[in-house]
């Protein structure tokens, strides 16, 4: 995504490895439709700009299965005080 390599200096800091960040973030997204999005502290136009990126990838299921990937099945639990 070109809006998360025009950030990544100014969120992780320089000593932080981008290249390892990438591939990471490609694997995740690969093996378990897990989306990384990076967004500098304290600056609102990131965040509207990922909120609306969330928004468009929809569920995360459905991801999955375009991927190839099997259904995951999601637990809610209620707590009783």
């Amino acid at each position: 995504m070109e809006f998360k390599k025009r950030h990544s200096d100014r969120i992780d800091g320089k000593e932080h490895d981008k290249i390892r960040d990438r591939v990471k973030d490609s694997i995740d997204y690969k093996v378990s439709g897990i989306v990384v999005l990076r967004i500098e502290n304290y600056n609102t136009i990131d965040i509207r700009r990922t909120i609306d990126i969330i928004k468009e990838l929809g569920d995360w299921n459905e991801r999955r299965e375009l991927l190839g990937l099997k259904k995951i099945r999601l637990h809610s639990r209620i707590f009783k005080m």
